[in-house]
């Protein structure tokens, strides 16, 4: 009796040991991850919780270890060009490869233009040249200014058909003018005051000044050289008009009379041209004693054409007040385009035009 008991006992517990378990007696399955042969540890009991991806080091990312990139890098990839940040770092011993973020390279290095670039330049430069120019003249030809240049040919009126002018002649070349005196003014008459030679200085200055105008001296001197020769072209045609419409002959040739289209002296044209220059750069200082200096400076070349006798007093203050006429209409143009200014606007979705307005 024994021995059966212990038989059904042995085959009862063989029955249970070897039947598969159940769904609750069963362990979790392993699951794999598509990028790494990672196992996620069973949840713990109490809540879910939503698993996370181990980190998987690579060894491009090592920290202290720089990133090398063997491959060419293109420089446009389909429609979008790559930016700085997609092509760094690259290898950080190659200066030329490496961007400015990762070698501190100084971006206001001046890097040469081309010669197509420089042709831009300068067409951009005569094409705003040349409107501004046509505002000068719209300037001088209107009133007020085109009132002064009548003022001053009343002015001049009764000095040039009396005595007047014959007796200041007189004056300066009796008790004035000495070998000195020709000494001192001889560079007015003979350079300064022929527009061959002032022009030709003039359109030098403001070649070179574009060239070097990276640099203050040379974006000083391209201003002074365009604004000068702006002025002397936006009042030559006044000067030729009143030459012949007025008349009047030099001192060694005749009285100072004005005989219209008879003679062509009536306004000194070596007076002008000498006086602008000078004008030009007294507007451009600020400083007023260096433009009490450039104001003086200007009736250098008026008075040689007195000391000299090539021109008579009258002749001399209307070339003079034509001068200061077309300076300041010159100057008029630019202070109406540096009180309005159009600027291109960039925006993310569109493009436009911006307005600034000083006040």
């Amino acid at each position: 009796m024994r021995r059966i008991v212990l038989m059904m006992l042995s085959a009862w517990v063989a029955v249970h040991c070897v039947r598969p378990a159940s769904a609750q007696d069963r362990p979790p399955p392993l699951d794999f991850l598509p990028d790494a042969n990672v196992q996620f540890p069973p949840p713990p009991l109490g809540g879910e919780v939503v698993p996370q991806l181990p980190r998987v080091v690579v060894p491009e990312e090592i920290p202290n270890v720089p990133r090398v990139k063997e491959q060419a890098i293109v420089p446009v990839l389909g429609p979008r060009a790559w930016s700085i940040a997609e092509l760094a770092p690259l290898r950080p011993w190659d200066p030329m490869a490496a961007p400015a973020e990762v070698m501190d390279v100084d971006r206001t290095r001046h890097v040469p233009r081309t010669w197509q670039e420089w042709l831009m330049d300068y067409r951009d430069e005569a094409t705003e040249t040349a409107f501004r120019s046509g505002e000068d003249f719209r300037h001088f030809y209107t009133t007020p200014n085109l009132l002064c240049v009548g003022i001053a040919v009343i002015a001049a009126a009764p000095v040039a058909n009396t005595r007047a002018d014959t007796g200041i002649r007189d004056w300066w070349q009796g008790r004035v003018r000495n070998e000195r005196s020709d000494q001192i003014f001889r560079f007015g008459n003979d350079q300064l005051g022929d527009w061959r030679w002032t022009g030709g200085v003039l359109i030098g200055g403001a070649v070179v000044g574009k060239i070097l105008e990276d640099y203050p001296a040379g974006g000083t001197l391209r201003t002074f050289g365009t604004k000068s020769l702006r002025a002397l072209i936006v009042g030559a045609p006044a000067v030729g008009v009143l030459q012949y419409g007025l008349g009047g002959d030099r001192p060694g040739d005749g009285s100072s009379y004005w005989q219209p289209i008879r003679t062509r002296e009536g306004v000194a044209g070596h007076a002008y041209v000498g006086a602008v220059p000078l004008l030009t750069a007294a507007y451009m200082t600020d400083s007023y004693a260096l433009k009490v200096l450039f104001v003086a400076g200007s009736l250098y070349t008026p008075v040689a054409r007195i000391n000299d006798d090539r021109n008579y007093f009258s002749q001399v203050a209307l070339g003079y007040a034509i001068a200061v006429v077309a300076t300041h209409s010159v100057f008029q143009t630019d202070m109406e385009h540096s009180r309005f200014q159009l600027a291109p606007l960039a925006m993310q979705d569109a493009v436009g035009l911006s307005v600034m307005m000083k006040y």
